[in-house]
């Protein structure tokens, strides 16, 4: 039905700060640089399949309540004990490769702080209804800072603040 239609392909470009390989090693990538890396391979792969008729609601374009599930959905396979121990994980110089009871411990340890993550996510929360709330704070409508208010916040959830 688009034969011959005016539509552009998608370009996609993963631009990630990995580590880096040096003259007596090999680039070695850790665990959490493989988690972000799956992770933007799943906007490369959202940009890829989109298809719609305009280009500002495309990719990671989308709903701000979908943009992140092709992302976290890739993020899993780093997580994955099955495929870690049988497709990804395998030691760079003998090819061997991860134990199931390491890629087990590699997921458990993606739950450690994740009250933490939580807690976070709720003073982020807090903070945007501070901002854009019924009574936003504004130091031009006397109010306190932004910075004022984001370390109350936090210290208030017992998350440490750096100014």
């Amino acid at each position: 039905d688009d034969i011959g239609s005016d539509r552009q392909l998608p370009i996609v470009a993963l631009v990630c700060n990995l580590s880096p390989s040096s003259s007596s090693s090999n680039a070695l990538l850790s665990h959490s640089e493989v988690e972000t890396l799956y992770h933007e391979f799943g906007h490369g792969v959202h940009s890829l399949l989109s298809r719609c008729s305009f280009q500002h609601l495309s990719g990671t374009r989308a709903a701000m309540d979908f943009v992140e599930t092709p992302s976290h959905f890739f993020e899993t396979f780093a997580r994955d004990p099955s495929f870690l121990s049988r497709i990804l994980a395998r030691h760079y110089m003998t090819g061997e490769p991860m134990s199931e009871l390491r890629a087990q411990h590699l997921k458990q340890s993606h739950n450690d702080f994740r009250s933490v993550e939580v807690q976070t996510q709720i003073v982020h929360s807090r903070f945007d209804q501070a901002l854009f709330g019924e009574n936003p704070c504004s130091p031009a409508l006397g109010g306190s800072s932004t910075t004022d208010v984001f370390e109350r916040l936090h210290r208030e959830a017992g998350i440490p603040f750096a100014a």
